[in-house]
């Protein structure tokens, strides 16, 4: 009895977290509307994606959006994020039916320029979080 544990112990320690109740690691990138996630500032380009009854879920997706250049070559930075700011700030509003509340605040996600661009193009992830620090949200949806 004692092997066959140790043998159990032993594969959940090498599987990693999705077996021992953790979620997965995956690029922001490929958030979906809908998704709520887990986010840190010592891993920027990396989220959890956790159910939304999850109290620790600091970003809840409420939109992808196109920014209109698809893989052509990026706009430059502040054109780039002025246009991640019009689409994501209008989406809330059409998927809410009213501005972002205090308290709260947008997050965009586009990819950069190589190999991120030429995978998902000019998305951008829309999503609410906290504001002005990225902090859990508690259980529940927020939009």
């Amino acid at each position: 009895m004692r092997i066959v544990l140790g043998a159990l112990v032993a594969t959940l320690a090498v599987a990693g977290p999705a077996l021992a109740g953790g979620a997965k690691p995956t690029s922001y990138l490929a958030l979906h509307a809908g998704e709520c996630a887990t986010r840190s500032a010592s891993t920027p380009k990396s989220v959890e994606v956790v159910p939304c009854s999850n109290p620790k879920h600091n970003l809840e997706v409420y939109a992808v959006e196109h920014g209109g250049w698809g893989h052509r070559t990026l706009p430059p930075a502040p054109q780039v994020a002025a246009r991640a700011q019009f689409l994501c700030l209008n989406a809330f509003v059409m998927v809410t039916g009213h501005q972002l509340p205090s308290g709260y605040g947008w997050r965009g996600f586009w990819p950069d320029a190589g190999s991120e661009q030429k995978r998902y193009g000019d998305e951008v992830i829309c999503s609410l979080g906290r504001y002005p620090s990225l902090t859990a949200l508690g259980s529940g949806r927020h939009l």
